[in-house]
């Protein structure tokens, strides 16, 4: 492309102005980009500039260890796995972008698996409100089949309420 100002020399800059609402986009050489005192920058480019910060960001970025483990986020990077279940605390903020595109939520919904109560501890709030739902759930099915209509409803309306 070809100065647009000299029309001699071969563009190497680009000027973006805005100015009461209109845009002028001009490419320039490198003399003609001079005369507009176009801001330059006494370490190199822009571009290098911004390549230094994102790669020393992604330095400090990937030198977190758990403290746990003592693993960085570069080996689980490496090798896909985390060293123990605290690393999930330790690397949350460079994990919750990953498992949101791989599960689409970072909060499980799923279901538990069957006979979880008699296999497992069971003790937080949800696994309660979970465990109550079922009950009601099994009592729903019992008055349905003894055609306690009434009572079905009472308890169809409790289990909406609870699951909301």
């Amino acid at each position: 492309m070809i100065c647009e100002k000299c029309k001699k020399n071969n563009a190497t800059a680009h000027l973006h102005s805005v100015s009461n609402g209109i845009v002028k986009d001009a490419y320039l050489c490198s003399e003609c980009a001079n005369a507009y005192k176009v801001a330059k920058f006494d370490n190199g480019d822009l571009f290098d500039i911004m390549q230094s910060f994102l790669n020393d960001t992604a330095r400090v970025k990937n030198n977190i260890k758990c403290d746990s483990c003592g693993i960085t986020f570069q080996e689980v990077k490496a090798n896909g796995r985390l060293g123990c279940a605290n690393c999930y605390s330790a690397f949350e903020n460079q994990l919750s972008d990953t498992i949101l595109k791989l599960h689409g939520s970072t909060v499980h919904k799923g279901k538990r698996p069957y006979n979880d109560a008699k296999n497992y501890d069971v003790t937080s709030e949800s696994d309660d409100k979970y465990d109550l739902i079922s009950d009601l759930k099994q009592k729903l099915k019992m008055a349905v089949e003894n055609e306690q209509y009434e009572q079905a409803a009472v308890l169809r309306d409790e289990i909406k309420r609870l699951e909301e």
